[in-house]
């Protein structure tokens, strides 16, 4: 398949993922199998931005004691961190001349993209796919990824913005019933001036 399609195809995928998620947790793995299919890599992960630390959302491929591991402060550094801060890809052939967070990574993974994940011009977390042996990624993968990660970036805030209003909508209602009550008890002690 050309590069143009497999870009229409991946993001129509993404795009209907979303829209089936009921939360984060429901757009985690199936967002990520999609994306490590399309890219032909052997795992991958999505963290994501919360204050002075990446937090491990989805791990693939990778074995679960990835997903034991905390997450990673800001002055810890390494490859997510740095793309973070620049917002720019990295790419990395050989990880074991590079500096990396996690040390089940380190061990049985040789090359890495990671990218991040951008919405309005804010960086709300990584995403990175490795392969176990050594892989030179095209511009034109790097490309596509940065896309799918920034389809998946608004996808994750319209998500949020979502449970963000239907915590609001329940809120509203608890503060509509305690004012009904508070009408209540009025009437019954008949509070006048």
């Amino acid at each position: 398949m050309e590069q143009p399609a497999v870009a229409v195809e991946t993001l129509s995928k993404i795009t209907q993922i979303a829209a089936e998620a009921k939360d984060l947790p429901s757009l985690w793995e199936p967002l990520f199998e999609v994306v490590l299919k399309t890219l032909n890599v052997d795992a991958g992960t999505i963290m994501t931005l919360e204050g002075d630390f990446l937090v491990r959302r989805v791990a693939i491929g990778m074995g679960e004691e990835i997903m034991k591991e905390p997450p990673i402060p800001s002055a810890k550094g390494g490859i997510s961190w740095g793309v973070v801060k620049s917002k720019k890809p990295a790419v990395v052939t050989d990880l074991s001349k590079e500096k990396i967070a996690s040390k089940a990574l380190a061990e049985s993974m040789h090359s890495l993209v990671t990218v991040p994940m951008m919405t309005r011009g804010q960086v709300i977390g990584v995403m990175s796919v490795f392969t176990r042996k050594e892989r030179q990624f095209s511009d034109k993968d790097v490309d596509l990824f940065k896309t799918i990660a920034n389809q998946a970036a608004v996808a994750i805030v319209n998500i949020r913005s979502a449970e963000i209003l239907e915590e609001n909508r329940k809120r509203l209602a608890e503060l509509g019933s305690l004012n009904e009550l508070s009408k209540s008890i009025a009437t019954l002690f008949n509070f006048q001036e």
